[in-house]
């Protein structure tokens, strides 16, 4: 391979690193994927490993970070069982009942939420019923961005699901929005450092 035709690889690549993290800035995996790969070709055809092993290594880390949020769907899933139960219990007047209080993981945000209400429990109950309506749907919703690889829109929903949590005082949906957050700013830590270390070899 002669010099004339790596240093306009390099040229290309850094242009395609700049690209890359911009669109993994706005989450948009599709593209940032269909670039990886055409990155991978033109690198394959002068025999360059490292370009391949770095698209592996990006691959998984957006593998591992979908298997966090598909494990996450089911923690949403667990906390919209706890908050119907929790309903539940308020029409049926439970609320008031010591052992239920003391024993049920269903009446933490139900209490918390219950204070936030001033002890009005038709109000929190409406208030509660509601939220777990669109929790349902938004469960629904966060599966079919997970299967679209729709992280912008993703994070959106979290923010949605942060923004609701907090007008019912819901603890524990407060900390599930928190979680879903950590991920995807983690995922895309993760892939800045293997664009950084990348970039900077390219230009040895």
């Amino acid at each position: 391979m002669d010099n004339s035709t790596l240093t306009l690889f390099k040229i290309k690549f850094k242009a395609s690193i700049r690209k890359l993290e911009e669109l993994l800035a706005i989450r948009d995996i599709n593209n940032a994927m269909t670039l990886l790969e055409k990155m991978k070709k033109e690198a394959n055809s002068l025999e360059i490993d490292s370009l391949d092993s770095f698209g592996t290594k990006l691959m998984t880390i957006q593998t591992n970070s979908f298997k966090k949020i598909l494990a996450s769907k089911e923690e949403l899933e667990v906390l919209h069982g706890k908050f119907t139960d929790g309903c539940e219990a308020i029409l049926n007047n439970k609320f008031q009942d010591e052992t239920h209080k003391k024993e049920s993981l269903a009446f933490v945000g139900v209490y918390q939420g219950m204070a936030y209400y001033k002890n009005d429990a038709k109000a929190y109950r409406e208030a509660l019923i509601a939220f777990c309506d669109w929790f349902k749907e938004s469960i629904e919703k966060l599966e079919q961005l997970i299967n679209e690889k729709n992280f912008l829109h993703f994070v959106d929903l979290a923010e949605q699901f942060n923004a609701k949590a907090q007008t019912i005082q819901a603890q524990e949906m407060l900390q599930f929005a928190l979680t879903l957050n950590k991920i995807i700013v983690e995922d895309k830590n993760q892939c800045k450092i293997f664009l950084s270390s990348y970039q900077k070899s390219i230009e040895l």
